[in-house]
């Protein structure tokens, strides 16, 4: 369990560097297939994109419940864990896709 817990934090913390990268990472936009680079374009679009989902996907969840910061009854444990799973696992495969 405490080495799930560390992987887990660690994730997290690539994760949260991960979300500041991409308020300054440009990206190729589909319609026209120009290279966008202004700041202003880069933040509104990944606010409107994938914003929520990589914070949602990288808030400690498993750090405030081993820490105690959030009480929460057995099932409800194992539900926050269900719910929070697939946003993950979709933040794990643009990861993947990044890399690739």
């Amino acid at each position: 369990a405490k080495q799930m817990f560390v992987f887990n934090f660690m994730m997290d913390m690539i994760f949260g560097l991960d979300i500041i990268k991409n308020f300054s990472t440009g990206y190729v936009e589909d319609s026209t297939g120009n290279i966008i680079m202004n700041r202003k374009t880069i933040t509104v679009t990944y606010v409107k994109t994938w914003f929520v989902i990589d914070l949602v996907s990288m808030l400690p969840i498993d750090a405030a419940l081993e820490w105690g910061l959030v009480n929460l009854g057995e099932g409800d444990t194992v539900r926050m864990a269900k719910m929070l799973k697939p946003i993950r696992l979709i933040r794990l495969a643009k990861i993947m896709k990044l890399i690739r």
